[in-house]
């Protein structure tokens, strides 16, 4: 329990020790990652409709995610945080304005779906993605934003291997067309 001389609340003193036994640097982004590729694979039907064959390859895909600070030498966790705490609040700002419209037009239902059905959808929601990828600073990842040599100030963790960040940037870009493309041929089932 925290001492009245230090001034820490219950909740900081809960909150410093899940940071200590790693629930934000490991267990969090491993299960926000499974969870996302593993519905993307359940949704897109890319591997087929197994899902060991689906939570396989999520779980996989978290570990390596996980791993890749220890491979590496670099840690994105920092970049990675921020990213998911302002897609949190994109969700929850979209979440409150369906909910505010749907007090003042009850029809909201109909009219949203026949709105999700359009391609617009996607760009809109591919241009937000872009902007939170360089607002939260992952853009720095595989700019010389960071660099040392480029900016001249010595950063506190080094830089990765530049073809890692080819071989991620790569696999990112590829992945985000597979989705594209597999939107645009509707072969994603609703």
């Amino acid at each position: 329990m925290a001492s009245a001389a230090d001034n820490t609340t219950l909740f900081e003193t809960a909150i410093e020790n899940l940071i200590n036994i790693g629930v934000y640097d490991f267990l969090l982004p491993f299960l926000i990652v499974s969870l996302i590729i593993f519905a993307l694979l359940k949704k897109s039907h890319m591997l087929g409709d197994s899902v060991g064959i689906n939570g396989i390859i999520a779980v996989s895909i978290g570990l390596l995610f996980i791993g890749f600070p220890l491979i590496v030498g670099f840690s994105l966790t920092t970049e990675i945080t921020t990213f998911l705490l302002q897609s949190t609040v994109w969700i929850f700002l979209m979440i409150t304005a369906v909910i505010i419209a749907a007090v003042f037009y009850p029809n909201v239902g109909a009219v949203l779906g026949e709105k999700l059905k359009s391609s617009g959808l996607v760009w809109l929601m591919l241009a937000i993605v872009i902007g939170l990828f360089v607002t939260s600073g992952l853009v720095g990842v595989f700019t010389n934003i960071g660099n040392p040599i480029a900016t001249g100030i010595e950063a506190d963790t080094p830089s990765p291997n530049s073809d890692i960040v080819i071989i991620v940037a790569a696999l990112i870009i590829f992945m985000v067309l597979m989705i594209i493309v597999a939107l645009i041929s509707g072969k994603l089932r609703r």
